[in-house]
């Protein structure tokens, strides 16, 4: 998916950019993925907390304060963890995002300046990646099921079937996410083949730590839906943290209130995947149909309180569609 097949940006004017996808890639990497990379970092981060902690625990920390120490002395980790160097260039991204001119934010009166906001505006770019992190997996784990559903709820029409022993939906389901999600790391992060051009200051978290965060750790089933819940709540973490800062609590609206309820829900994901499996054991297939639509629906509401953020980031210049990313991520969303 590229950018022009999801919003009217291009050249800043509304006017949706015809480039070669490669084009867009390495625009996309010189742009977004080095220079704002903290943002991957931070997320891994929150990964990693949330994997000891809670969503909770991780909401109360003093991230706003933009005190590095304050955060270390509540994670009870000392100056030479790897976090503190990952919390040191987040906070540095974080003072860049300018607030939101919105009717929900500061009264700004004449300071208001509205002018064109596309996807490489650099005050809205942090935003926007982070937003894109979010969307990205949602986008995944709703495509996974449209392609179960068209394929009549057969799992053998996914790659990964035939090299598993493990044939449940929670086996596969992992498995495609999995693939997906470390292609797009390798996708985005720019070691080593910008490794030279950026070793002064890009070198101090480096490819093989991150890849580490990123890792699944652990083959357990339960673990592995906790692979998938605690990256989709630690990307909603970091956007929602970074929404504060414009002064917008609540981002992720639709007509049917905010969806970060329904994302922190463990009856939704884990809960609802958890029946789909169970169905799809016993071969109940007017349940596993039922759960199915019921969970597209879901994941079609969550993404449109997601797509509301972009809206929300872009004074509302930005159009997106439910399907695509505001980044390049070449094939990662297809099945």
């Amino acid at each position: 998916m590229n950018i022009g097949n999801q919003l009217d940006v291009g050249d800043g004017n509304g006017n949706i950019s015809d480039a070669n996808p490669q084009n867009i890639y390495v625009n996309d990497v010189n742009k977004v993925y080095i220079p704002f990379r903290p943002i991957l970092e931070a997320e891994l981060m929150i990964n990693r907390i949330l994997a000891l902690k809670n969503y909770e625990f991780a909401s109360k920390l003093p991230f706003l304060s933009f005190d590095v120490d304050a955060v270390m002395k509540d994670l009870e980790l000392g100056s030479d963890h790897l976090f503190q160097k990952i919390l040191e260039r987040f906070f540095i991204i974080l003072k860049r995002i300018v607030p939101l001119a919105s009717e929900l934010g500061r009264n700004y009166k004449d300071e208001i300046r509205y002018g064109n906001v596309y996807a490489y505006t650099e005050s809205r770019i942090p935003l926007f990646y982070a937003i894109d992190r979010l969307k990205v997996k949602l986008v995944i784990l709703r495509n996974f099921f449209l392609h179960f559903q068209e394929n009549y709820y057969q799992l053998y029409a996914f790659s990964s079937f035939d090299h598993n022993k493990d044939q449940s939906l929670q086996t596969i389901l992992f498995s495609e996410y999995y693939e997906r999600m470390l292609k797009y790391f390798r996708t985005i992060v720019w070691e080593p083949r910008y490794k030279s051009k950026y070793l002064n200051t890009n070198d101090d978290v480096n490819f093989q730590v991150l890849y580490d965060l990123n890792a699944h750790q652990n083959e357990s089933t339960p673990s592995k839906l906790g692979y998938i819940v605690r990256g989709m709540k630690s990307s909603l973490f970091v956007a929602t943290l970074m929404f504060h800062l414009c002064d917008i609590p609540d981002p992720f609206e639709t007509a049917n209130g905010s969806v970060e309820a329904l994302l922190l829900n463990r009856d939704f994901i884990p809960g609802m995947i958890n029946v789909m499996d169970m169905a799809f054991q016993v071969s109940d297939v007017a349940k596993l149909r039922e759960m199915v639509n019921m969970f597209l629906v879901y994941l079609d509401i969550i993404l449109e309180g997601v797509n509301n953020g972009i809206r929300l980031a872009s004074n509302k210049q930005m159009n997106p569609i439910t399907e695509a990313t505001i980044y390049y991520l070449g094939d990662i969303l297809e099945f």
